[in-house]
């Protein structure tokens, strides 16, 4: 697939429209919050009146996140370096391996930039 502007605007749109979707039909919780792997913090936040329980569990689903893109990113560099190492030669290959760092680069970068506006976004930011 050919990263062309017409494809990367039609992404980005896909995906603003299905968050926008998602949130247009999301419904509060009225019953009873079962903590079976989340944190207390964020349980006990979303049980009490004056904490933020919302709030609290987007920052630990950042959290994970971030440690996901991290450990993805890292088994593609480890992926590619391998390819581009045992080329021999085959320029299809080397094209492969150089495409798929180029790749891992961009989405650290659009992962990077999303997480400095949601930094920006989170009162107390996302690690604090």
């Amino acid at each position: 697939m050919k990263y062309t502007p017409q494809n990367i605007i039609t992404g980005i749109i896909i995906t603003l429209g299905m968050m926008i979707g998602g949130l247009a039909f999301a419904q509060p919780a009225h019953a009873e919050l079962k903590c079976s792997i989340l944190p207390s913090s964020v349980c006990g936040n979303a049980e009490s009146k004056t904490g933020n329980g919302v709030m609290e569990l987007l920052k630990w689903v950042l959290r994970i996140l971030t440690g996901g893109v991290g450990i993805a990113a890292v088994g593609a560099f480890i992926f590619a370096g391998v390819l581009y190492s045992s080329a021999s030669g085959d320029t299809a290959q080397v094209s492969k391996a150089k495409t798929m760092i180029t790749n891992t680069v961009i989405g650290i970068i659009a992962y990077a930039l999303i997480f400095l506006v949601l930094n920006w976004l989170i009162p107390g930011g996302v690690l604090g």
